[in-house]
């Protein structure tokens, strides 16, 4: 029950913290200028990283285009597991506590359900980021200005 109330106090913490807020040059699919109207949360996503270096390896195929079509942007593109994009579609806008504000541009096939790869720019980032872990998440609703 606790956790419960703690979620919907965070949940409206953030609609009231974020009501206000403009996001400038995000250059995302569809979000380059938004007003963040609320958010609800989606749970608690386990976080690793991947790099945008172009080359193939661990991290990708080294195209630095993502499953949706966007290109890869670091501290900008997340990755889910693909089974999630009909309830999380592509250009969808996530806080990650501790992590920040992110949009869904990839798929990873060897994320599991409850996982989420975070790009960051190089490969020795990606191998140390220091926020792996479990993160509760909020989707944003979003206004295209």
């Amino acid at each position: 029950m606790v956790d419960k109330i703690r979620d919907l106090v965070i949940g409206m913490m953030i609609g009231a913290f974020f009501g206000m807020l403009h996001l400038q040059n995000i250059q995302a699919s569809n979000v380059t200028s938004t007003k963040i109207n609320n958010g609800s949360y989606i749970g608690t996503f386990y976080c690793t990283a991947y790099c945008t270096e172009k080359r193939a390896h661990i991290c990708g195929t080294g195209t630095g285009t993502t499953s949706s079509g966007e290109l890869v942007k670091p501290d900008v593109s997340i990755a889910i597991n693909k089974e999630l994009l009909p309830s999380i579609p592509y250009g969808s806008v996530v806080l990650i506590e501790d992590v920040g504000i992110r949009v869904v541009e990839d798929t990873g096939g060897g994320l599991a359900t409850n996982q989420i790869d975070v790009a960051v720019d190089t490969h020795e980032h990606a191998e140390s980021w220091d926020l792996v872990g479990d993160h509760k998440v909020y989707l944003l609703e979003v206004e295209n200005e």
